[in-house]
């Protein structure tokens, strides 16, 4: 045997072998179901030469002194069984191809590679074969499957077989190899330490910089803290109709169905992530001397690619970005993934892959005619081909590993496109990617009929979730009040029960004590005519003030009874309330009244020594007698004017003020009374904060159905034994509240 260096390709391959466990894979895999007269004996004949032609197909891996070496033998036992499946029924039979299409290689015991062949039930052939990636790619599948079927053809009826010469020649058939993978892993060495080796790390260093931006995807389930590997796909097929307008656009745009497929792929990525800037990994045949182009063995060099949705280009723009972007990687394609990533000095999140998390290939075989085998790379189910008087079917066998959060494989299958979106299971649900590949094949229908619009204007949703979003789901909720306010479903309510309580709190000072020291004289009840009464007051003042529609109210307030006749104040005036929670940190509310540019703020006399700088005119709802007012004619809001802006929380960049409408927030209203069926007997313990938009159900709902609403004090959102007693002592029936407010109880 010889002893090879590896290439670097195999070399990150050889290390993930051993961090993985043993039973896992990164296999190329296939199974193919053969129709017709098969010559068992002819198609095992040509296996053996197959094995006898290429030595990567008879190596095995070893490590001496640390370092991994390819051990090429001169012959390989054990590749190619025969297996009796006649006794198995199809799915059976499914589930042990999927498990041995899978199952891991002795990398040092070998061999690296396997074929059975099923007899199944019906009498037909299920060819499976499964090769370790170390010595694979795609362009070797398409040698591999081009040689055995003109070596079958030949060994048919002929007793011997066809020998082959030391050069890997079969007697005048198949052109001899002139190189070896070994060539191949030292002209790598060789061009790596060149001047062309140093031209193309600069290239890199430059093209992708030092921060390299992370794909954050809305996944299904959390990052485990280790990228795990298990994976399944799904496919899409798309019709001749789209795939002639797709190459009519790439050919209006100067560039290839590879460029135009990508950029949509990145355009759907961008939609789904809200980012302008991410990489999208691909890859390239890495076989740069004419002397490989007949060798099997793992060649493939992943690049990585830039997106760029910086300024809401049109679709035309971004392929033609693509375009610039994929020249320069293609030009560029020979320094190995592997090295980039050491040399880039990237702190690795040992939860994600090394460079990029996501892939897109475009499945074109290297040669015309093993173009048939595209669509069996994809792990189609029923691809069909015709060769040597047979038939040959693709099985779709699933739980391919996932070396990325996803992979988009296309393939052109010359009346239209397939896909296949492969995915980690850990993160997503089957369910998710299917609609991730309907809302693919949307876009690129939306895109042929207008490239020239901006890519945040093409719609994602096909005509049944467009029915189900804007019709279906707002049919069952017609019957709610589109005309009316918030504060207009109160007012009526108050006209039904103004002597029923309305709020109730528990006014004790902050630090007197706990749960065992709750008293009556410390509750304070507020019917529901006071409630009302009170906030036509605040609202006459606010309008005295300018407040009309769209004028933005600051309601900076504790809990208490105040806080909701501020809020209802506001809705009366016609203003929108803008919620500033004294608990939060000061730089948060100085700049939600800037960005807001509320013109008036709503307090409390006790907390002016902590409100934020602010030019607003500040009326303090306990010291209303002290505003000078003027007489104000007050405009009647509508329910498409404003309720109230609440700002995000900011973790995933700066803070954005969410605009809420009268109309959405009587929607919610009505229909939550009816799937609570909450009514007059019931009492709903208010616990959240103004600033959190389930506040409005926990402080309003009541009120619409003659309910008491409990505005729990600060003390007791905070004690979980405060919480219980205030759950008791107010006979509360309904209580909505956080994660973090369940565990305190």
């Amino acid at each position: 045997p010889r002893e090879n260096p590896l290439s670097v390709g195999q070399q990150a391959l050889w290390f993930l072998h051993q961090l993985m466990p043993a039973e896992f894979s990164f296999n190329v895999a296939g199974a193919i179901r053969i129709r017709g007269d098969l010559d068992v004996n002819a198609l095992q004949r040509a296996f053996e030469q197959l094995v006898a032609r290429h030595e990567s197909l008879r190596s095995t891996f070893h490590a001496i002194n640390g370092e991994p070496l390819q051990r090429v033998h001169d012959s390989m036992d054990g590749i190619f069984s025969i297996v009796d499946s006649s006794a198995l029924d199809d799915d059976t039979l499914r589930e042990r191809l999927a498990r041995d299409a899978h199952a891991s290689f002795d990398l040092e015991a070998g061999p690296v590679i396997r074929a059975a062949l099923h007899l199944t039930r019906d009498s037909s052939h299920i060819l499976l074969l499964a090769m370790d990636h170390i010595v694979t790619d795609f362009w070797s599948m398409t040698i591999l499957a081009r040689e055995l079927l003109m070596l079958y053809e030949v060994n048919k009826g002929a007793l011997g077989g066809v020998p082959a010469a030391e050069d890997g020649g079969l007697s005048g058939l198949l052109p001899a190899l002139s190189a070896r993978y070994s060539d191949y892993a030292r002209w790598e060495a060789a061009m790596l330490a060149s001047e062309r080796g140093e031209k193309l790390w600069d290239y890199w260093q430059t093209q992708l910089g030092d921060q390299l931006p992370a794909l954050n995807l809305p996944t299904d389930r959390p990052r485990s803290p280790m990228q795990t590997y298990r994976g399944d796909s799904e496919h899409l097929f798309m019709d001749a109709e789209l795939y002639e307008k797709l190459k009519t656009l790439a050919q209006e745009n100067g560039a290839t169905m590879f460029m135009t497929l990508l950029a949509a792929f990145q355009t759907l990525l961008h939609r789904y992530s809200h980012q302008n800037e991410f990489l999208v990994g691909s890859v390239t045949a890495g076989r740069s001397h004419a002397e490989l182009s007949n060798l099997v063995g793992y060649f493939i060099n992943p690049i990585a690619l830039k997106a760029d949705f910086s300024g809401d280009p049109s679709f035309n723009e971004i392929i033609q970005r693509v375009k610039q972007t994929a020249l320069g990687a293609f030009e560029h394609q020979e320094y190995p993934p592997a090295l980039l990533a050491k040399r880039l000095g990237i702190q690795r999140d040992s939860s994600r892959p090394p460079l990029f998390e996501t892939m897109f290939i475009l499945q074109k075989a290297h040669e015309a005619d093993a173009q048939a085998l595209s669509p069996f790379a994809l792990g189609l189910d029923g691809a069909r081909m015709e060769a040597s008087g047979l038939i040959l079917e693709s099985i779709a066998l699933g739980g391919e590993p996932a070396q990325f959060d996803m992979t988009m494989m296309m393939s052109e299958l010359g009346d239209g496109l397939a896909a296949a979106l492969q995915y980690n299971v850990d993160l997503f649900d089957a369910e998710t990617i299917r609609q991730m590949l309907k809302h693919f094949d949307s876009l690129l229908h939306d895109i042929v009929a207008d490239p020239s619009k901006p890519v945040s204007a093409f719609s994602l949703l096909d005509e049944s979730e467009r029915q189900t979003i804007l019709v279906d789901w707002n049919q069952t909720r017609l019957d709610y009040p589109r005309e009316a306010c918030i504060h207009e479903l109160i007012e009526a309510q108050a006209k039904k029960t103004p002597n029923a309580i309305a709020v109730e709190f528990d006014h004790r000072p902050e630090g007197s004590g706990g749960a065992t020291q709750r008293h009556e004289e410390n509750l304070r009840d507020v019917t529901y005519k006071e409630l009302n009464k009170r906030a036509d007051e605040v609202a006459k003042i606010l309008v005295a003030q300018g407040v009309k529609p769209g004028t933005l109210v600051g309601l900076f307030v504790s809990r208490s009874v105040e806080m909701l006749v501020g809020l209802l104040g506001v809705l009366k005036a016609g203003g929108a309330y803008l919620p500033l929670d004294p608990s939060f940190p000061s730089e948060r509310l100085a700049f939600m009244l800037e960005d807001s540019n509320a013109s008036i703020v709503l307090t409390l006399s006790s907390l002016l020594p902590e409100m934020p700088k602010t030019d607003a005119q500040i009326i303090c709802l306990d010291a209303l007698d002290e505003v000078k007012s003027k007489r104000g004619k007050k405009v009647k809001p509508s329910a498409d004017d404003l309720a109230y802006i609440i700002y995000t929380s900011g973790s995933t960049g700066k803070p954005k003020g969410v605009q809420i409408h009268h109309q959405a927030v009587v929607n919610f209203l009505c229909s939550m009374q009816k799937d609570l069926e909450i009514n007059t007997s019931d009492s709903l313990l208010a616990v959240t904060t103004l600033s959190f938009d389930i506040a409005v159900l926990e402080l309003l709902l009541p009120l619409t159905v003659g309910a008491k609403v409990v505005i729990a004090n600060s003390e007791a959102v905070a004690d979980g034994a405060l919480l219980a007693q205030s759950l008791t002592d107010s006979n509360i029936t309904f209580m909505q509240a956080t994660p973090a407010s369940w565990r305190l109880l």
